[in-house]
């Protein structure tokens, strides 16, 4: 598949001498410093107060001095370049279309990739940053290579099951390793919800503007505290880390009304319950452990949704409320609305139409041209009525073990 690389290239540029500037990191720290150039996704400044040299990843600049570095490769850009009519084609002007794709039937990792411990500031030991391809981890602890390369393998397979999945997410399809995405791990919960992470959760995405990264406690990662460090916990599974790392690589417009809450939580909810085992999805199959985690506690007792436990029925109210109700309210109920939601996302997937997908597919590209609410929802009926959606949804979980019913 055709990927175009961002302006910042692995070519090393060195830039012409400059003056010294405030730089300002993603936490607010700030350094007066010199730019002395900026290569492989790094840059390496020149402290004001000593002369020290030292570098840091791109992505660990906030937004106003990325904006700066890349004004000043534009400037070094050849002029032939700069001619009219032989401007590059960026990122953000090219569709990269995989609707109609083959569905996976087993993701399974790509091992080219190594951990890189990047040499930080000493004014901030506390501070350990490590590289694998794709990611960023900015830990509260030191944490061996072999650890870390272990649930980087999570974050890394996940992203390559978004891009092999037939949704055209450019997020994940356009990610390359030159601005890594953000993970802060914690290895006390008082951090972890001081950061910002919401009491009783594992992990959780946060996006302010350009500015995104996902938060999670290093117990979430499969890691315990053995003595003074960490180590790998072999019996501990979470869905929550794939969840999230889903929702980093979804694209905004699968966030918009008439997709928001069934669709964006479902397609992580389908993606976070795939069987998991040593840097594999096994796709194909994977209905069952959906439906046992949503019905029961999950098939490895990690605690699913347990929608039928102690009840006959899940009852859902009319499907076009469901669709378009906001957020604050899917989420109160989150529980039970989730479940419902990885439901209805695979009925759409897989159930309808003996795996066809046209209808979803066509919902998809409609929220991709900018439609939404019930205007991108009439494509997805494509000329039924709701009733007879939550007809034909019903039918086929029915048949299938999973009584769904709709109700006003």
């Amino acid at each position: 598949m055709k990927t175009i690389l961002p302006f910042l290239t692995l070519l090393c540029l060195t830039l012409s001498p400059l003056s010294a500037r405030t730089w300002t990191s993603t936490d607010g720290k700030e350094v007066e410093a010199v730019l002395v150039r900026s290569e492989e996704g790094k840059v390496t400044l020149k402290r004001s107060t000593d002369g020290k040299t030292f570098s840091l990843p791109f992505s660990m600049l906030g937004q106003a001095d990325q904006e700066f570095i890349t004004t000043q490769e534009k400037s070094k850009a050849p002029e032939s370049d700069k001619k009219e009519g032989t401007a590059k084609k960026t990122t953000d002007t090219e569709f990269t279309d995989t609707f109609g794709e083959d569905w996976p039937a087993l993701v399974k990792i790509k091992r080219d990739f190594d951990i890189t411990k990047v040499e930080m500031d000493e004014e901030d030991p506390d501070r350990f940053v490590y590289h694998s391809r794709h990611f960023e981890f900015i830990a509260d602890t030191g944490l061996s290579n072999s650890v870390i390369k272990r649930f980087a393998e999570i974050f890394e397979v996940t992203l390559q099951y978004m891009q092999e999945l037939p949704i055209s997410s450019q997020k994940a399809l356009k990610h390359t390793a030159e601005v890594r995405k953000q993970i802060l791990l914690f290895s006390k919960n008082d951090k972890y919800h001081a950061a910002g992470g919401p009491i009783g959760s594992a992990g959780v995405y946060m996006r302010r503007g350009n500015d995104e990264k996902i938060l999670v406690k290093m117990t979430a990662l499969g890691l315990k505290k053995l003595g003074s460090r960490f180590t790998l916990d072999r019996d501990k599974q979470n869905k929550t880390l794939p969840h999230e790392i889903v929702h980093m690589f979804t694209d905004p417009c699968y966030f918009e009304v008439g997709a928001r809450g069934w669709f964006s939580e479902g397609l992580a909810e389908y993606v976070a319950v795939t069987p998991y085992r040593g840097g594999n999805y096994s796709v194909r199959g994977n209905r069952s452990d959906i439906v046992e985690y949503v019905t029961q506690y999950g098939k490895d007792g990690s605690g699913g949704r347990a929608l039928l436990v102690e009840k006959d029925t899940i009852k859902v109210g009319p499907i076009k409320d469901f669709f378009l109700i906001d957020y604050g309210n899917f989420t109160a109920n989150g529980n039970h609305n989730y479940g419902v939601a990885a439901l209805i996302t695979y009925y759409f997937f897989h159930l309808e139409g003996k795996e066809d997908r046209t209808n979803i597919t066509n919902f998809m590209k409609a929220l991709q041209a900018g439609k939404k609410g019930e205007e991108a929802l009439e494509v997805l009926l494509n000329g039924r009525s709701y009733e007879e959606l939550e007809e034909d949804i019903q039918k086929a979980w029915r048949t299938r073990g999973v009584p769904l019913k709709f109700s006003k």
